[in-house]
C-alpha cells in the first residue's frame, strides 16, 4: 500500500513538473534562428547575439529555421519578437525607444540577444535541478 502511494506521489510529481517545464522558454541551444532583413537592422541583431555568445544559429533560409526574428523600426522605435515557427507561438517580443535610431536600434538587439540568452539558460538550470531531483528522490542514487 506505501509503495503504491510513493508512485502514485512520484508521478504525479513528475507529470507535474512535465506542465511546469512545458511552460518554460522553448529556445534551446543550437536553434536555428531566421532573422528577417530590415533595412540594416538585421545586422544589429545578429552582431548581438553573437557579442553576447547566444549559442544559436543564425540561417538566412527561413525553411531551416526553428525560429524567426521579426524586426521592426522607426525613427526612434525599435521592436522585435522571436517567433517559434513550429506552431506559431510568440516567444517573447520587446520593443524600445531612444532618442537616435542608431541607439534604439542597438539598445533592441542587445535586450533581444540577452533574453534568448537567458531562456536559453533558464531552460539548462530547470533541466538540471530536475535530474538532480528525480536522482536525490531515487534510492538507487543514494551512495
Amino acid at each position: 500500500m506505501k509503495i503504491r502511494i510513493v508512485s502514485l506521489v512520484l508521478a504525479a510529481g513528475i507529470c507535474s513538473s512535465g506542465l511546469l517545464y512545458a511552460r518554460q522558454p522553448a529556445v534551446r541551444p543550437q536553434a536555428r534562428i531566421y532573422v528577417q532583413a530590415d533595412n540594416g537592422f538585421d545586422l544589429y541583431l545578429t552582431a548581438a547575439l553573437e557579442k553576447k555568445h547566444v549559442p544559436v544559429n543564425v540561417v538566412t533560409d527561413k525553411s531551416q529555421a526553428d525560429f524567426e526574428v521579426g524586426a521592426s523600426h522607426s525613427a526612434n522605435e525599435a521592436g522585435v519578437k522571436l517567433v517559434d515557427l513550429s506552431n506559431g507561438d510568440v516567444i517573447f517580443a520587446y520593443s524600445t525607444w531612444a532618442k537616435s535610431e542608431h541607439k534604439a536600434e542597438q539598445t533592441a538587439a542587445d535586450a533581444f540577444a540577452k533574453r534568448v540568452n537567458n531562456a536559453i539558460e533558464v531552460r539548462r538550470a530547470h533541466r538540471r535541478s530536475k535530474l538532480s531531483a528525480l536522482l536525490k528522490k531515487n534510492p538507487a542514487f543514494d551512495f
